[in-house]
C-alpha cells in the first residue's frame, strides 16, 4: 500500500501519480523531510497500523491530510516504527485482515463512528489506539482539536461583516454511504464524523441562519467546484459560503466565478485548515489554521507512550483564525465608522 513516507523517498512501489501528489502537496506547504543519517542493522521494533474511513490514495488528495500523515509517519520512523497502511473496513476481507495482521498499535485517521468496522475490529484486539479525530467524550484517546471554538470565532467575524444567512459546504458525514449535493439540514448528533459534527454545531449555534447544507463526497477541488456551481444556480445565492476545508473553499470560489459571481464582492467564502493554495493566488482564503504536521507528530508520540505502558492522556490543540481576502461585507452592508471588522 502506498504511504506518504515511501512517496517522499521516491520508492518505486508507490504509483507515480500518488508519489507526485504527495511531493507536490508537501512542497506547497514548505515541508522538508528530515533525513536520518544513523545506520543500524536492527529491524524496526514496532509495526503501527494506520486506517481511515477511505483508501490511502483518496486520503492523499487533500493537501492538509498529506501534512498530517507525513508528520505521523516521520515521527514513527524516528522511533524505528514501521507504518502499515491498511485498507478501509468496507468489506469482510478488509475486516478479516485487520483481525489478524501483526501490529503493535493503531492510528485511526477518522473518528470511530466514521471508520466503519475498523474501530470494532481493532478494539477487540486490545491494541493501543490513538485517533486523529478523537471525539470529546468517546472510547478512544487521541488528538482533540478545538474545532467548535475556532469555527465560532470565524462565524463571529462573518456576522460582523453583515452576513446573516449562509450555505455550509461540509466534508463527508461519514458512515456507510457517501454522496454529494444539497441535503436536508442535518441533526449534528447523527453525523458520524466528529470534525463535521463539531464544525456544524458551531455554525448552528453562532447566530448565522443556515439556509442550505451541501455535503461533499471528499475534500477535493473538483468537489468544491461542483458545490460552487450548484450554489450559484440557486434562485437567491447566499452572501457567504462556509466551507469545512480550504480545498473545498478554493473549489467553491472557482465554481462561483465560473458562473459569473465575484468573490468576495458578490459572495464571500471561508475555509478551514490554513493552507496556501496557488491555484487561487493571489487570493488567500479566510480560514481557521490548524497545524497538520504537529497533529501527526503528537498522535505518534501519544501512541508510543501507550505502547510503552503509560496511560493515555487528552491532547487538545488550539486553532487560530487567519484573515484572508475572501471574506467581505455582505451586499448592501455598511459598517459603522470605527466598528471592528
Amino acid at each position: 500500500m502506498a504511504t506518504a513516507s515511501l512517496a517522499m523517498r521516491g520508492a518505486s512501489r508507490v504509483a507515480a501519480p500518488t508519489r507526485e501528489r504527495v511531493r507536490a502537496a508537501a512542497a506547497e506547504l514548505g515541508y522538508k523531510r528530515t533525513e536520518n543519517t544513523s545506520q543500524t542493522l536492527s529491524p524496526p521494533a514496532l509495526r503501527i497500523g494506520i486506517v481511515g474511513g477511505i483508501a490511502v490514495d483518496e486520503l492523499l488528495v487533500d493537501p492538509f491530510q498529506v501534512t498530517v500523515i507525513v508528520g505521523l509517519v516521520e515521527a514513527l520512523e524516528q522511533a524505528r516504527a514501521v507504518p502499515v497502511f491498511l485498507p478501509p473496513a468496507d468489506d469482510a476481507r478488509h475486516v478479516a485482515l485487520m483481525s489478524r495482521v501483526d501490529l503493535d498499535g493503531v492510528v485511526l485517521v477518522h473518528s470511530p463512528d466514521a471508520s466503519g468496522s475498523a474501530w470494532a475490529a481493532m478494539s477487540r484486539r486490545a491494541l493501543p489506539i490513538v485517533c486523529l479525530e478523537a471525539p470529546r467524550e468517546g472510547p478512544v484517546p487521541g488528538i482533540q482539536w478545538r474545532d467548535e471554538d475556532a469555527m465560532r470565532h470565524l462565524c463571529d467575524r462573518i456576522l460582523r461583516n453583515g452576513h446573516t444567512e449562509a450555505v455550509v459546504v461540509t466534508l463527508p458525514f461519514g458512515g456507510q454511504y457517501r454522496r454529494h449535493g444539497f441535503v436536508p439540514i442535518p441533526d449534528p448528533a447523527r453525523i458520524a464524523s466528529s470534525a463535521v459534527r463539531q464544525r456544524l454545531e458551531a455554525v448552528f449555534g453562532s447566530g448565522l441562519t443556515v439556509s442550505r447544507v451541501y455535503e461533499s463526497e471528499r475534500s477535493a477541488m473538483d468537489e468544491g467546484e461542483r458545490a460552487g456551481i450548484a450554489i450559484a444556480s440557486l434562485s437567491e445565492p447566499p452572501t457567504v459560503v462556509v466551507c469545512q476545508s480550504d480545498v473545498l473553499a478554493a473549489g467553491v470560489i472557482m465554481g462561483l466565478e465560473r458562473e459569473g459571481l465575484q468573490v468576495p464582492l458578490d459572495v464571500s467564502v471561508t475555509g478551514f485548515d490554513g493552507l496556501d493554495l496557488p491555484l487561487i493566488a493571489p487570493r488567500r482564503v479566510t480560514t481557521v489554521v490548524q497545524d497538520g504536521l504537529e497533529k501527526g507528530r503528537r498522535a505518534a508520540a501519544q501512541l508510543l507512550r501507550q505502547i510503552a505502558g503509560d496511560a493515555p492522556v487528552p491532547d487538545d490543540m488550539t486553532l487560530t483564525l487567519r484573515e484572508g481576502t475572501t471574506l467581505g461585507p455582505a451586499r448592501g452592508f455598511r459598517r459603522e465608522e470605527g466598528e471592528p471588522r
